[in-house]
């Protein structure tokens, strides 16, 4: 599975669409910031990462993944810093022949994300 990562304090901006005549499926997920946090209003969260870290983190996580759920491609894009309320903090897109695996990859993948990766919500601002 191809894998391309990309964490920064730039705004996302979702990458181009990809042509590859083996995939049936591209499956993406778009996290917004909202605003709200813990029920109190705020205007932005900040994000942080041990980036060697995390970058491993996730290659490993997507490497045990894909054994159960085979996909072609896997692009993420994690935005650091201060996230205004209403722009993306998180952009993943994933490839694969069939819905089916492109779907449960993205979605174990993001409940591994939240629980063991070194990327952390702090405190959001009001």
């Amino acid at each position: 599975m191809k894998v391309f990562l990309l964490l920064s304090p730039d705004p996302i901006q979702p990458l181009p669409s990809i042509i590859d005549p083996s995939v049936g499926a591209a499956v993406t997920f778009s996290g917004l910031v909202r605003d709200t946090e813990e029920h109190r209003p705020i205007s932005s969260l900040f994000y942080e990462a041990y980036l060697p870290m995390a970058e491993n983190s996730i290659r490993e996580i997507l490497g045990q993944l894909s054994l159960q759920h085979p996909c072609t491609s896997f692009e993420l894009l994690h935005r650091l810093g201060h996230v205004p309320v209403g722009e993306l903090s998180l952009w993943i897109r994933v490839l694969a022949p069939h819905r089916a695996e492109a779907f449960s990859l993205l979605t174990h993948f993001l409940d591994r994300l939240k629980k063991d990766v070194p990327i952390w919500k702090t405190k959001p601002s009001t």
